[in-house]
């Protein structure tokens, strides 16, 4: 008997034309990882093509039970044509029979093993729809943490932000996460313009390490957001640890608009000029200093909010970058 019993079945596509549908399938090492089409039949006659088309002689019952629900869902969708493919509930199961020992005596999980096995598989097939069920289905039965972080890395390397919304509270609930991991997630907190949540993330990696720069500017913006007049303190520090990445992100990322602002706060662009001094140089690069100017598109002019404006002169006077860039 093996260790294991895991199999995955995923409907890439159906062709109602010609009935063949399109499987993702693995099972266990007997199969690797790899695209089947066959013939939409009756469903015990498909079990039987699959298993002449990825050559077994035997699949598990719990399996076949699966494939014959799945095969009539397919059934359906070539007669119905508002049924669409991806509406078919795929497989992803993953049983284990039982434990190995190991050297020691001592019992021993095997799934870590088969996991990473299985998702360097899934992610050579560069499929990325079949790339997050598989992600998904694991960390409902296998909650681990480098499981927990690739999966995070997968979703904002695919800027599937909404799949790691869910994710930002996990590492006050879990001990472990890197340092990369809190920033990255600390930056979709900013995203959703939840600031507190990533105020606590970028904490929590400023713990780890007190002189990263991102960390240290991913604070200040949430602290800026939220109206602490501490915030120009984490971006001084960050400059003290490294000038080049600070002033990077400050004349180009660093959101100094906020949401909610008073009507008696704005002023045209005669006045900012006349308040904070700006030179007309830097008029022409509104964007890539992050000066925080509005637009208002029924006039087609330009006007700014004064605490937004005053705070960004501010900022770019401790760091040194106006009068550096425009004498």
């Amino acid at each position: 008997m093996r260790d294991s019993l895991l199999y995955l079945v995923d409907v890439e596509s159906i062709d109602r034309e010609n009935a063949v549908v399109s499987l993702n399938i693995f099972i266990n090492y007997k199969v690797p990882l790899q695209m089947v089409n066959l013939d939409i039949t009756f469903p015990s006659t498909m079990v039987q093509n699959l298993k002449k088309s990825i050559n077994i002689d035997e699949i598990d019952e719990e399996l076949r039970d699966s494939l014959i629900m799945i095969f009539r869902d397919c059934q359906n969708a070539v007669n119905d044509i508002t049924i669409n493919s991806r509406e078919i509930i795929s497989l992803t199961e993953c049983k284990f029979k039982s434990r190995k020992l190991s050297t020691l005596g001592k019992p021993y999980d095997t799934r870590d093993i088969v996991y990473k096995n299985m998702l360097k598989a899934v992610k050579e097939m560069e499929k990325k729809s079949f790339t997050k069920l598989f992600y998904k289905k694991m960390l409902k039965l296998y909650m681990d943490l480098s499981l927990i972080e690739d999966f995070i890395d997968f979703c904002i390397e695919n800027k599937d932000f909404e799949e790691v919304k869910p994710f930002l509270i996990y590492p006050f609930k879990i001990r472990g996460f890197n340092e990369k991991t809190l920033i990255k997630l600390g930056n979709i907190a900013v995203y959703f313009n939840d600031f507190e949540t990533g105020e606590r993330l970028f904490s929590l990696a400023l713990k780890l390490n007190p002189s990263n720069p991102y960390a240290l500017i991913g604070k200040a913006q949430c602290l800026y957001q939220q109206g602490e007049e501490n915030f120009l303190m984490y971006l001084q520090k960050a400059y003290h640890f490294n000038k080049k990445i600070t002033v990077e992100i400050v004349t180009k990322r660093f959101n100094f608009r906020k949401k909610n602002c008073s009507v008696f706060d704005v002023i045209s662009l005669k006045e900012a000029m006349e308040i904070v001094s700006i030179p007309p140089e830097a008029l022409e690069n509104l964007e890539r200093l992050s000066i925080p100017y509005r637009f208002e598109s029924a006039k087609g002019s330009i006007y700014f909010i004064k605490s937004e404006l005053l705070a960004w002169k501010e900022t770019m006077d401790s760091l040194q970058i106006i009068s550096k860039r425009f004498n």
